[in-house]
């Protein structure tokens, strides 16, 4: 099977749609375009990095483990019932 940055990224896409901005590893033009969108835009720069902040925060392994084991513990009340 031959790699796809579509499928090995689309998790990514899931997470940081909003606030990442996503371009194809091949599309140098694309690449540099963002890039120049990035450095232009100053407010819509610090908005992302801020929402991104915020994202990263509630994916961070922690607050995952912390998340799980609450889903665990209402299932173990629900078949303890």
């Amino acid at each position: 099977m031959a790699f796809s940055f579509e499928k090995a990224f689309s998790t990514f896409r899931e997470l940081w749609e909003g606030v990442a901005i996503f371009v194809d590893a091949r599309d140098a033009r694309g690449f540099a375009h963002a890039i120049e969108d990035v450095l232009h835009d100053g407010s819509a720069r610090l908005e992302a990095g801020q929402a991104a902040q915020v994202r990263a925060r509630r994916y961070a392994p922690a607050a995952m483990a912390s998340r799980m084991a609450a889903q665990y513990a209402a299932i173990q009340r629900r078949v303890a019932a």
